[in-house]
């Protein structure tokens, strides 16, 4: 076991992780450390049409969908080739076209169609994320109106609900569970939080998707974040953690976490 010494406390404790996890008030459910205002007493609902606003250029633009890089694990990436066919129909017109005209260039892998591989401080990785479109939103992302309101909405996700088909394996993880963080620490947690201004130094989340008017102006009959990211908490903790969760946001008695690195007390101001 790792033996932390008061001089690895205070370098654990500099860092924008150390400062935040001191910060904020943390139950442990099985390894998990729960960020208890963000997850059990801040409100959230997705609302495609409050974070569109409209550019110099006219386009419209500021929905999670538009400026993220969106990685994709390997088993995604299969996924999305052999359910392309039916996603295309979903598209907006030009991504499409870019994306029918590299399927005929890419022989060897198709998929490169609609992913590339992302670098790392200019440096080439075996990361692959999805493709954006010149404006720097997703290849799958479009503009839809109703009710005379423009949203933004998923190619994937459009095609998927409309097929009855499930979106975990399919649709991104990135996508799916946001937005949520989390964030492994040094002593083996994982912390769980949502996004924010705080957290994006340490999740690599980009400020302006961490300050989405969805997470920082929700409306007062919101669900709480648990509640309505119930379904993803479930399939990613599994259905006794969130069962655990839920008893806690009704009032059971839970212990706030210390950190196992040291005593606050140890930690620079």
């Amino acid at each position: 076991m790792l033996t932390f010494t008061p001089e690895l406390q205070q370098f654990i404790g500099n860092d924008e992780l150390g400062s935040f996890v001191r910060r904020r008030e943390l139950v442990d459910l099985d390894g998990v450390l729960v960020d208890v205002e963000a997850i059990l007493r801040r409100r959230y609902r997705c609302d495609c049409t409050s974070c569109l606003q409209v550019r110099a250029d006219g386009k419209l633009a500021g929905d999670c969908c538009d400026g993220a890089e969106v990685r994709i694990s390997a088993g995604e990436r299969r996924a999305i080739l052999a359910h392309l066919p039916g996603m295309v129909p979903y598209m907006e017109a030009a991504p499409r076209q870019a994306l029918e005209a590299r399927l005929v260039r890419a022989h060897r892998d198709p998929s490169r169609a609609y992913c590339a591989p992302v670098q790392v401080e200019g440096q080439p990785s075996d990361l692959v994320a999805l493709r954006r479109q010149p404006g720097g939103a997703c290849i799958f992302r479009s503009i839809q109106r109703k009710g005379g309101r423009s949203y933004a909405v998923c190619a994937i996700h459009s095609y998927l609900l409309e097929r009855g088909l499930p979106l975990w394996g399919i649709k991104p993880i990135t996508c799916l569970v946001w937005p949520l963080a989390v964030a492994p620490l040094y002593d083996g947690h994982i912390l769980l939080t949502v996004h924010s201004p705080e957290t994006y130094l340490f999740t690599f989340e980009g400020y302006r998707h961490a300050s989405r008017p969805c997470l920082l102006n929700p409306p007062e009959d919101a669900p709480l974040v648990y509640q309505s990211c119930g379904p993803d908490l479930r399939h990613l903790f599994g259905a006794r953690f969130y069962e655990r969760l839920c008893a806690i946001a009704a009032g059971e008695p839970a212990a706030r976490w210390t950190p196992a690195w040291g005593q606050p007390a140890l930690w620079p101001a």
